[in-house]
């Protein structure tokens, strides 16, 4: 069983006969067959002004608060990739290049030079 979709018109209507007071809230849910509490659910969600459904300010202030996590958690996914950007494009001026030591024989086409420490050194 589905649960039942009520339009933004009927919200507005029930809402504002809740607030001329003439009958209660589980009078009204009784006679226009509404699940118990929904009236109570509206009342937090939705505020009536002008003829028209509005977010209450409690709803607003949770939708600016769900909009500014979700920012913040982008501005950090970016800041992140920056740092491993720097990192990477930082890593090529301080680090020496690799240099295959192996016996003079085993890699071809390449010359031999005597290293720092006194090891034989191929460059490719």
């Amino acid at each position: 069983m589905g649960y039942k979709k009520y339009t933004e018109e009927f919200k507005r209507e029930v809402l504002t006969m809740v607030a001329e007071g003439d009958r209660s809230v589980a009078q009204l849910e009784r006679e226009l067959d509404i699940t118990a509490g929904l009236i109570y659910k509206w009342q937090q969600r939705y505020r009536v002004r002008d003829e028209k459904l509005e977010p209450s300010e409690a709803r607003a202030e949770q939708a600016e608060l769900r909009r500014l996590k979700r920012e913040l958690e982008i501005v950090k996914q970016e800041r992140d990739i920056l740092k491993k950007a720097i990192r990477v494009f930082s890593r090529g001026s301080h680090e020496p290049l690799p240099v295959h030591r192996r016996a003079a024989d085993a890699i071809p086409c390449s010359t031999v030079v005597h290293g720092a420490s006194g090891l034989r050194e191929r460059i490719l």
